[in-house]
């Protein structure tokens, strides 16, 4: 019995520690003229970065077509990371808008995020956060 309450723990504790550092892409809303993504995968979170924990955010501007496709992706800001930058703009090259009949231009925000808990609190709930005293 003892041993299975054991076993059940470290499963949790194992579990609980993979989920903290599970990465995610979170692409923000395009903001600009107004045009309607109809195909808008989000970039991949390299592995290079992965295994380094790397996180980032960063913003590209997209030049779109008449049609909605997308003639060029330029950044205007970098994540910080080459590979998170290359697959932002490889992947926002293929993303399709609804046909507005003019060109347009859109920014696109996008954070890669490795889930591992920041800050005092470090997940374990809301904290008062630490006065400081500027250095004189």
């Amino acid at each position: 019995m003892k041993r299975n309450l054991i076993l059940l723990l470290a499963f949790l504790t194992t579990s609980s520690l993979a989920l903290a550092q599970t990465p995610s892409v979170i692409v923000g809303e395009p903001t600009g003229d107004a045009v309607i993504p109809v195909f808008a995968p989000k970039p991949d979170y390299a592995y290079s970065a992965q295994s380094n924990r790397v996180q980032g955010s960063g913003i590209f501007q997209l030049r779109i077509r008449p049609d909605g496709t997308v003639s060029s992706v330029e950044m205007i800001r970098s994540t910080g990371w080459r590979d998170l930058d290359r697959s932002s703009t490889a992947v926002f090259s293929k993303w399709r808008f609804r046909s507005v009949g003019h060109p347009a231009t859109v920014k696109i925000p996008v954070t890669f995020t490795m889930g591992i808990p920041s800050g005092p609190s470090h997940g374990r709930g809301p904290q008062a956060v630490p006065h400081s005293t500027p250095p004189r």
